[in-house]
């Protein structure tokens, strides 16, 4: 009985997770603890992902990105805005105004993420 209730909980945590990966009216928040207990059953890439947007919503950078960030990841379907880069180990959340409170974001490739901040400095001024 408790190995089924074990495998039932496990369940329910694997389809939070691919919930908060994957679809638009997902959780916002995902907690390092839960994911832990499920890493095993992810691809690589999953793993790289749900990582990068644990530590921004509920992890040590949740004050700096929070539920805008996972909303910019999800609508760009993790792909870079501009070139559309698909490769999540290269992908960044950009402020896009700077970085101000409440800032609004979109997903950007390094390269294209590093043209744009030769452009504009961190509070969003051309250089």
């Amino acid at each position: 009985m408790s190995e089924d209730l074990n495998r039932e909980g496990l369940k329910a945590l694997y389809e939070k997770a691919l919930s908060f990966l994957y679809t638009d009216e997902g959780p916002t928040k995902y907690s390092l603890k839960e994911y832990n207990k499920i890493e095993n059953l992810f691809e690589l890439k999953e793993k790289v992902v749900l990582r990068w947007l644990i530590t921004r919503t509920t992890g040590r950078l949740k004050n700096e990105y929070g539920v805008k960030a996972i909303t910019a990841a999800r609508e760009s379907r993790y792909r870079c805005k501009s070139c559309g880069y698909p490769d999540v180990r290269a992908l960044h959340l950009d402020h896009i105004q700077g970085k101000i409170e409440d800032a609004d974001f979109d997903c950007l490739c390094a390269n294209c993420h590093n043209i744009k901040s030769r452009k504009y400095d961190w509070t969003g001024k051309p250089r």
